[in-house]
């Protein structure tokens, strides 16, 4: 019971950012039904982001800070998290050397690797069963539920896919010479994302969450103007007190 809760809380992560739709009228849709429907979307997301690309920007990041992929770079390293993970639930060798896509280069290396990766993973989600789920399989030194690793692929393909509208949307930008290009603010990509995101001082978030954040600012900003005038009364108050005393 334990395990199947912490494989639905894990689904939750990746449900919403992945458009899953409500079930018809009369449509039961299970655990592994539900994580093949954000497997499919997350396919077609980064399939058409890797696709859409252009070699020249594959190389390009949002800042310079060397700890930051590069759009290539995340291509690559959701690869190897799709061999290592899709390995461990299919219960066989991994079949590509760890790392070994990340540090590929060329734009047709990257898609090329990215394709095989799902293929191999193809299989492993379209098999899954609400059993099958449950079941455990060798990960590393220990075991875990076959579901529990195929939710930590589909959140890890989310992590990956995150960044990817901001960095084509700075692409998009720096070419056209808009200047907030340079301000860390990024601005929705041409490329019709389906999770439209931005670049703030506090990192990457939702153009939604990004809102909320304004409002907040908003109304700190206004209970700060009140409690400043507040203040000014008070100070007001006190010395119309003192000069009572002193009269």
């Amino acid at each position: 019971m334990n395990r199947a809760i912490c494989i639905v809380a894990g689904l939750v992560l990746f449900a919403q950012a992945a458009g899953a739709q409500a079930p018809a009228a009369g449509q039961k849709i299970g655990l592994a039904a539900s994580m093949q429907r954000a497997y499919a979307t997350l396919k077609g997301n980064m399939t058409e982001a890797a696709a859409k690309m252009p070699e020249a920007n594959y190389t390009f990041k949002p800042a310079s800070d060397p700890n930051l992929r590069t759009f290539g770079q995340w291509i690559g390293h959701q690869a190897d998290n799709q061999f290592l993970n899709c390995a461990a639930i299919k219960g066989v060798p991994n079949p590509s050397p760890a790392q070994s896509n990340e540090k590929k280069a060329t734009k047709a290396e990257l898609v090329k690797a990215l394709a095989a990766a799902f293929a191999f993973c193809d299989d492993a989600i379209s098999s899954l069963t609400d059993q099958s789920a449950m079941q455990m399989v060798k990960q590393g030194e220990g075991e875990s539920a076959r579901g529990g690793v195929a939710s930590a692929l589909l959140s890890h393909g989310l992590e990956s896919y995150g960044p990817m509208p901001t960095r084509a949307g700075a692409v998009a930008e720096a070419a056209a010479g808009d200047s907030s290009a340079s301000t860390g603010f990024f601005a929705i990509s041409p490329l019709k994302w389906r999770t439209p995101l931005v670049m703030t001082g506090r990192g990457l978030v939702g153009m939604r969450q990004q809102e909320n954040l304004g409002v907040a600012e908003d109304l700190a900003r206004k209970m700060q103007g009140r409690r400043r005038t507040a203040e000014k009364a008070a100070r007001h108050a006190d010395d119309g007190v003192a000069g009572a005393v002193r009269e």
